[in-house]
């Protein structure tokens, strides 16, 4: 039928694809004619159908798109966001009312998920000038595809006309009829051309003057050019252009930031006013070597550039100093004081200069000196005056003969002649206390001391003879004299001089020179006499400024020594001041300056950043590139007629409408400016060619329904009348879940005007569907829409819950209740019966059995679920309809935590075991994660106990008071290998959780092994009884440190020094004491641990020991005391003596601790008195016998 015809011709599907912000693109797709159209009906409810599809085309479901991580999909029609709401299949709506002024609708995406975004799209509606109303609201729900009525009224809003063809006023079979689309009461033959923005509303009303331009508050204003006054419009030769910050000009691109003070950021707002540079100080210049590129240097000369720095010549040399001259003697002069002598030096300043060679001044290796004496060659000390008649300093010297001095006949005595006395001519030289200088006083010929001769230098002895005389001072070739009268005879006591001329200089230097720069170069033969040259060798380039007092001396406290680096004329004590660098400063130094006031060039001007009112740090300088005299920053914006290339930089432009209706122009552009007044917006804003002149925006032109559309003009009268019967509309009606869809139903229009029909619903159960009816006209393509929105139930039941199901998070035993809605869905009362499955039924109880509900009521019941063991659980709660006995379930599912190991108090969640493996000596820590799984309320601590081989490796402390969860940390600590297990017992209440343990130690046991130095302890002899001591140094020859070293003896009463360990590979003595030694024969154990085990070693001790020397002085002296008793002879008693004298020597040699010294001495003092004994037992009988013989003479 036409009605499909037409439309298809003007309503086409729109696909908008928008990529989302994040790495997944969503598509909004929005649907015309087949599931809703965009001219709505004034004030009725409307639904606006979308489908969403992710990035490979599959539709986005609820459960994906509005899940539980916060996503949201969002429409907005005037103010604020409404939820969108689904139907099925990736198919959205929007519900709302479309009130009085239709608008566009705007669809939002928001993707909470990983790599999500935000989606949007518009879809544009019209104002429908068909007001669809469909009669019935459709409350309740419907059996999945039930059979609707469908009742609408249809009322035709559309504005018809005649256009007066024939100006009578009325109308007659010549005028025309027409639908005034634009509603601007006059004939539109064609719409009115946007030139720029976006279409106003059909029949929007439009004004003459231009709205958008600096003085109504706008800061970018729109501006034109027209290039033949007093002309219609156009577009080839015309211009409209958005002239940002309403500078006058066009402008092609941004100004260019020729300086920006003193960062690189661009600081001038846009709009700025700019400065000429007439403005600037004159004490602010450029650097610029005033040439340009190629043959047109003449034209760069003193024009500042892009990039140069803005300075303060505040040397005033006009040279780029970026650092200071430097001083190289004397006074610091003041900044700008002008040099006195460039590159050379007035040689009465006597400065001379020692040069290594090198090509400038070195401190290190060259000397500038002042050359007091002026003799061209350092001077090292001063000259000696011998006679002390002291001659002006740098006075010339006689260093040959001196005629008026010496007769030359050293046989005759001529008095005031100058004799010498070389004693040793070979020697070369002058030797004070050999060599002689006197004056003869006229007596003997030589030397006489009493004889009126008078010695000025030197020593000779009396009587000694003038030698060689004639030649005077050669022979010493650092003697000279000093004539003070040429003119006379003789030497003159008085008046002339000897002088000891050091370094042969030649003239007297009654002062040392003086360093005034530099250092007396290393390593090379330099010395006092060594040449200088006079002034600065060329290549230094040093320079001087003489002080106040001129034409004199070096004077170190007000002449100066420096270099001109830039060769400015001035001494430059500082840098010149950067003022603005534009954020680099890369001049070359030196380079001349030119007075930033004084450089030519077009349109360069400066911005007032700061706005002090003059130039300084921080503001910039541009090249005003559109000639506005103010900071573009951006190039203007073309809306209509020619490019901007075309138009030209700079080309002036007016704010003022240029083409407004006037005789020359019939068809004026107009403006649109309705949102944010005086602000250009090219969403709302429109810029039109009236082209019927009616002052209103024309969108379509108006649709003839009869008669010769030629035979009118634009800006015709037109006369209203009714809708003609030929303008009746056809309506269809349609009802979708999105995915599936019955009709189009042409409905049947009745007598009344009214339009009915039956339509099945989509054989969807439980489900949201819309009802949409469209209305066209079959020849003025008016049109509208409106919606209602359909619920089916579920199929065969009369009640729904508002749960499917019950998900119940376990963390504790205990009770927990959760509760269910049950809502009718029929407009009759209904009965619901509750029961509950096997599974669950034990730990379950219902509020109720049974609800009892009113129409289209609700009834909430409770559910107890007593959980008493720490286990999953699912079941289900049966919902039975009593009458129909169809059921709805509602699943459970009882969650508890995952345990890995569990009993009625504690949870261990993350491991089965504790179980190390390790390779090397450490500690592992490992957690526990432990919930407390008791009673709800409760709380809980742990203690614990190790069992097994590897309790001795296992560290862990207890837990106390938590109440849900906690974490224990476990710790191996692997000092031992091998393997090694056992248990944690975890003890909660009266309950033990054990946690199996297990350890595998895999690395290499260590090696524990020593060597002790000696292996036999000599303990040398010792004196019974007393200590001995005895060093041993113990070496650790293992793998692995020791911690302990002990030494013990079942033979002796020991101890040691020190029980320190020894690291791997070292070694350390240790000092052994043994108490009140009484034998010296038996053992020392050693033992030495390390972590994994303990060895042992034996020493033998050997030595000896002595009889105390007290016991063996008595024994002596009692010995002698028993014998001198028996003595019969002096020479008896003599050798007791001698013997007893012998304890001294045993004592003496104990002292030194020479014990078996002593103790042999102690056995030498025995066998003597043995021998004593002997003798005086033998003289003793022997003298029985010999008196009797004798008593015989």
């Amino acid at each position: 039928m036409g009605f499909k015809r037409e439309k298809s011709a003007i309503i086409f599907t729109i696909f908008i694809f928008l990529v989302a912000l994040g790495s997944g693109a969503l598509s909004i797709e929005t649907f015309d004619q087949d599931l809703d159209i965009n001219a709505v009906s004034p004030n009725s409810h409307i639904a606006q159908i979308v489908k969403v599809t992710d990035a490979q085309g599959q539709q986005v479901n609820q459960s994906v798109l509005l899940n539980a991580s916060g996503n949201e999909f969002q429409f907005r029609y005037g103010d604020n966001y409404t939820d969108m709401k689904y139907l099925r299949g990736g198919y959205y709506y929007a519900f709302f009312d479309s009130g009085n002024s239709v608008s566009d609708i705007e669809y939002r995406v928001i993707d909470q998920s990983p790599g999500g975004g935000v989606t949007e799209t518009n879809e544009s509606l019209i104002q429908g000038q068909l007001d669809v109303n469909i009669q019935s609201n459709y409350t309740g729900r419907y059996e999945a595809g039930e059979d609707i009525q469908v009742n609408v009224t249809i009322e035709n809003t559309g504005s018809y006309f005649a256009a007066d063809v024939d100006n009578s006023g009325d109308i007659t079979e010549d005028d025309i009829l027409i639908v005034d689309n634009g509603g601007s009461g006059t004939f539109s033959k064609t719409s009115d051309p946007v030139l720029a923005g976006q279409s106003p509303p059909d029949g929007a009303s439009l004004q003459n003057t231009n709205p958008w331009k600096e003085s109504d508050g706008g800061p970018h204003s729109v501006a034109m050019y027209d290039s033949s006054p007093f002309d219609d419009w156009d577009p080839g030769a015309d211009i409209i252009v958005r002239d940002f910050n309403s500078g006058g000009t066009v402008s092609r691109s941004a100004d260019v930031a020729m300086n920006t003070g003193d960062d690189n950021e661009v600081d001038t707002q846009p709009g700025q006013g700019l400065n000429s540079l007439d403005e600037v100080p004159d004490d602010l210049f450029f650097p610029s070597s005033d040439f340009g590129e190629g043959d047109l240097s003449e034209l760069f000369e003193g024009v500042y550039r892009t990039g140069q720095e803005i300075v303060r010549d505040t040397d005033d040399d006009r040279r780029f100093t970026t650092m200071p001259d430097p001083v190289i003697a004397g006074d610091t002069p003041s900044n700008g004081e002008n040099i006195t002598f460039n590159d050379t030096v007035p040689p009465r300043m006597d400065i001379a200069s020692y040069n290594t060679a090198d090509s400038s001044f070195s401190s290190s290796k060259d000397l500038i000196v002042f050359d007091r004496d002026n003799d061209s060659q350092f001077t090292a000390r001063p000259d000696n005056d011998m006679l002390g008649n002291s001659p002006p300093e740098a006075t010339l010297l006689e260093q040959n003969h001196v005629d008026a001095w010496n007769d030359e006949d050293n046989t005759r005595v001529n008095a005031s002649d100058l004799e010498i006395f070389d004693n040793e001519s070979s020697d070369g030289g002058w030797n004070v206390s050999k060599d002689a200088i006197w004056v003869e006083g006229g007596g003997t010929n030589g030397y006489q001391k009493n004889s009126g001769d008078v010695l000025i230098a030197g020593s000779l002895p009396n009587n000694a003879d003038p030698r060689g005389v004639g030649d005077l001072f050669d022979q010493w070739p650092n003697v000279s004299g000093y004539d003070s009268n040429p003119s006379d005879e003789g030497f003159n006591l008085n008046t002339d001089d000897i002088i000891m001329d050091y370094n042969s200089g030649g003239t007297y230097s009654k002062r040392e020179d003086i360093v005034i720069a530099g250092s007396q170069p290393q390593g090379t033969s330099f010395s006092g006499g060594t040449p200088l040259t006079d002034g600065f060798p060329s290549s230094w380039t040093l320079d001087i400024i003489e002080g106040p007092v001129s034409n004199d001396d070096w004077n170190g406290g007000q002449d100066t020594i420096l270099r001109d680096r830039y060769q400015g004329g001035t001494y430059s004590a500082q840098a010149d001041e950067i003022v603005n660098s534009g954020g680099s400063a890369d001049s070359d130094m030196g380079t001349p300056l030119n007075r930033l006031s004084a450089s030519p060039g077009d349109n360069i001007l400066w911005s007032d950043v700061d706005s002090s009112g003059a130039y300084n740090t921080g503001d910039e300088i541009f090249r005003d590139s559109d000639s506005d005299d103010q900071y573009t920053n951006q190039s203007d914006q073309q809306l209509a007629g020619l490019s901007l290339e075309v138009a030209g930089e700079g080309t002036e432009l007016e704010t003022s409408n240029i083409w407004q209706t006037a005789d020359y122009d019939q068809t004026p552009l107009l403006f649109y400016d309705i949102v944010n007044p005086g602000n250009w917006d090219p969403n709302y804003d429109a810029i039109v060619h009236d082209a019927d002149q009616d002052g209103v925006f024309t969108g379509r032109g108006d649709r003839v329904i009869d008669g010769d559309p030629s035979l009118g003009e634009n800006g015709d009268t037109l006369i209203s009348t009714e809708p003609p019967e030929i303008s009746a509309p056809d309506a269809e009606a349609r009802v979708t879940v999105g995915t599936n869809t019955t009709g189009p139903l042409e409905l049947a229009r009745t007598e009344s005007g009214t339009y009915t029909g039956e339509i099945s619903i989509p054989d969807v159960p439980d489900s949201r569907m819309l009802l949409q009816v469209t209305a066209e006209t079959p020849i003025s393509n008016m049109r509208g829409m409106e919606s209602r929105v359909l619920m089916t139930r579920a199929q065969g039941i009369g009640f729904d819950t508002n749960a499917t199901s019950i998900d119940l998070d376990v963390q504790k035993r205990g009770n927990y209740t959760r509760s269910v809605r049950v809502d009718n869905l029929l407009t009759d009362q209904n009965s619901v019966n509750i029961s509950l499955s096997d599974s669950i039924e034990n730990m379950t109880s219902a509020s109720v059995n049974q609800i009892n509900l009113e129409p289209e009521g609700n009834s909430s019941v409770e559910f107890d679920f007593n959980i008493s063991e720490m286990q999953d659980s699912e079941g289900e709660i049966i919902f039975t309809e009593e009458e129909t006995d169809i059921s709805q379930n509602v699943d459970v599912s009882i969650n508890t935590p995952e345990c890995l190991l569990k009993n009625e108090q504690l949870c261990v969640q993350n491991v089965a075991e504790l179980s190390a493996t390790t390779d090397q000596r450490e500690n592992i820590s490992m957690n526990l994660d432990i919930l407390n799984v008791g009673l709800r309320g409760s709380e809980r601590d742990i203690s614990t106990e190790v069992s097994g081989n590897v309790s001795e490796f296992i560290e862990v402390e207890n837990l106390s008071a938590f109440n849900d969860s906690a974490q224990m940390n476990v710790d191996f600590v692997a000092t031992r290998p091998g393997n090694y297990t056992g248990t944690l017992g975890l003890q909660a209440s009266d309950s033990v959780l054990e946690v199996p343990l297990d350890l595998a130690a895999n690395f290499e046991r260590l090696n524990t092994s020593v060597d002790v130095t000696p292996g036999q302890i000599d303990l040398g002899t010792v004196p019974e009884g007393n200590d001995a001591t005895s060093e041993v140094m113990v070496e650790n020859t293992g793998t692995t440190d020791i911690v302990n070293v002990t030494f013990s003896s079942s033979s002796f009463s020991i101890s040691q020094n020190q029980d320190s360990g020894i690291s791997e590979g070292e070694s350390r003595n240790y000092t052994l004491t043994f108490s009140s030694v009484s034998a010296v024969s038996g053992e020392v154990e050693l033992a030495a641990s390390s972590e994994d085990e303990s060895v042992s070693r034996s020493m033998s001790v050997s030595g000896s020991t002595v009889t105390p020397v007290t016991q063996m002085k008595n024994e002596i002296s009692n010995r002698v005391s028993s014998l001198r008793r028996q003595a019969n002879s002096t020479s008896t008693l003599s050798q007791l003596t001698d013997i007893e004298a012998q304890r001294s020597s045993i004592q003496t040699s104990w002292d030194r601790g020479n014990y078996a010294e002593a103790q042999s001495k102690y056995q030498t003092a025995l066998s003597d008195l043995n021998a004593v004994e002997a003798q005086v037992g033998s003289s003793g009988t022997g003298g029985s016998g010999a008196g009797g013989t004798g008593g015989g003479f």
